[in-house]
């Protein structure tokens, strides 16, 4: 994960994302089904086993980027595609 203190990546999220976590899903990242989740609240479930709420503003062809909530304040992140397990 690569993270920026900065806020020029806009659109910054409009709230906070919901308040509960979602239970898991057998629902894999796969790019083209996440490019269509852009702007929206998604929950990653991550390879380390973490996982949260996320914010995508952008997509490539090895990335999704946007803001990751840290349960205080939103923080715009990177990460590799196979980074990610499952989303909501």
């Amino acid at each position: 994960m690569t993270e920026h203190s900065e806020h020029h990546h806009s659109p910054f999220p409009p709230s906070r994302p919901p308040r509960y976590a979602p239970e898991s899903t057998d629902l894999e990242a796969h790019p083209e089904l996440l490019k269509n989740c852009l702007f929206t609240y998604v929950f990653l479930w991550m390879q380390n086993g973490k996982s949260f709420w996320m914010y995508p503003t952008g997509s490539s062809v090895d990335k999704l980027s946007g803001y990751v909530w840290d349960g205080v304040r939103w923080k715009y992140a990177e990460f590799f595609w196979q980074q990610i397990d499952y989303f909501f």
